[in-house]
This record gives structure tokens, C-alpha cells and sequence, in this order.
């Protein structure tokens, strides 16, 4: 496991390669950008590849955290903003394709925690919070990911939780519908109705998927 660098201390060093690289870096370019897009991307990795997590978490999610037996040590002196961490056997840490978001995935591949790190030094920052079961339904029916249902026990995803979320979702969907529908034919917004026609047919679409989940697991099945 490798540490995470305290970037904002670092560039207070006068002395820091760092500091000296964004000097350079601005002066060739006019532009320090790539320095902070390098800084952010490394900061993912170093993130990924330590056993920290951000100390910053809702106060009701440490407990759901500590009953998920994921377990939260105290602020690290030399950087307050994480805290070393012990994950449940089988879970992992999984970097995604924004530099700024990772991922905690469980021993079944799904993500259950996320968590945010901005390596930036002007700016540097670090929050978590737990994936709800909603926005891991919302996450299949748009594509992103297939859905596993737990195994051994588990009650989190479960092929009546999963279904169940899935008619709230669906309901949520329906009422945007209508709002939109609502939108298209006001007159006041004939400029826009274009728009709004196509924002009702992709909820529609979305719509339909919330409404095939729940009618696949409402019988109980994967």
C-alpha cells in the first residue's frame, strides 16, 4: 500500500519539485492546467492504492459503514482529511473514469461506496458516502452496470429490495414525465417545445426500464 501525498503542504514548501515543476509547467504553456489534471489523476491512484478513506462521511452513514464492517480509524495527524481503513474481506477499491471519483466495490463486484478526492492543491478536498440501492438500480437502467443480487444472506440487494426500488424509481420517472409533458404544451414555452418533447421520450425510455427490472424481480428470481 503507498500513501496519500499531501498535496497543498507540499506546494508550500519552498522547496517542493512540485512547485518548481508548476512554475515550469506555466511558463512553457502559459497555462498550469496539466500540472493540475497530472496532480488530480495521480492523486486518484495514490488513493486507490492506500488503505485510506476520507474522514469527511455523514454521521449517519459511520454507523452504517461500521455495520457494513468497514471500519474507520482516527483522522491521520500529518493529514486530517483521511483516515486509515479496513475493508471487509473480498472489497476493494476501484478508481473510475473521472479523476476525481472512486469507488469501494464489495465482494461481489457492485459499488457501495463513493468516494470523492480533489488532489488539486489550491483546492484539495475529500468526501464519502455510501451507494444507495436506488442508484445502483438507477446505474442498470441506464446501462452502466448489471445488477447481482446478494448472496449467503445478505439483504441489501435482494430480488424484492431490487424490485422495490424499482417501482419507486419508475414512480419518480412518471411524474417527470407528466411535468414535462406539462412543458411541451405550454405555449409560453413553444420555443422550447422541441426540447421538451425529447426530454419526455427518454423518460419514457427510462421509464420502461425501472417498470421491466421490478417485473423481472418481483417474482423472486435473478
Amino acid at each position: 500500500m503507498t500513501g496519500i501525498r499531501n498535496t497543498t503542504a507540499d506546494m508550500n514548501d519552498p522547496n517542493s519539485p512540485d512547485l518548481l515543476l508548476l512554475l515550469a509547467t506555466g511558463m512553457s504553456t502559459g497555462s498550469p492546467s496539466d500540472f493540475i489534471y497530472a496532480q488530480e489523476r495521480a492523486g486518484q491512484r495514490q488513493l486507490v492504492n492506500s488503505a485510506m478513506l476520507p474522514t469527511d462521511v455523514r454521521d449517519d452513514d459511520k454507523q452504517r459503514l461500521a455495520d457494513m464492517g468497514v471500519a474507520l480509524g482516527d483522522p491521520d495527524p500529518a493529514d486530517p482529511l483521511f483516515a486509515p481503513a479496513t475493508l471487509p474481506d473480498g472489497w476493494a477499491k476501484q478508481a473510475s473514469d473521472h479523476d476525481m471519483w472512486s469507488y469501494v466495490i464489495d465482494h461481489l463486484g457492485r459499488r457501495r461506496i463513493a468516494v470523492f478526492y480533489k488532489a488539486a492543491f489550491y483546492d484539495r478536498k475529500a468526501h464519502m458516502r455510501l451507494v444507495s440501492l436506488s442508484e445502483y438500480v438507477s446505474a442498470h437502467a441506464h446501462g452502466e452496470s448489471a445488477i447481482v443480487l446478494d448472496t449467503d444472506g445478505g439483504t441489501w440487494a435482494t430480488a424484492e429490495t431490487v424490485a422495490e426500488a424499482a417501482l419507486s424509481l419508475a414512480d419518480g420517472e412518471a411524474e417527470q414525465i407528466e411535468e414535462y409533458q406539462g412543458y411541451a404544451a405550454d405555449p409560453a414555452r413553444e420555443a422550447n417545445r422541441e426540447y421538451w418533447i425529447k426530454r419526455v421520450a427518454e423518460c419514457q425510455q427510462v421509464h420502461a426500464a425501472y417498470i421491466a427490472i421490478a417485473q423481472r424481480y418481483s417474482g423472486g428470481t435473478s
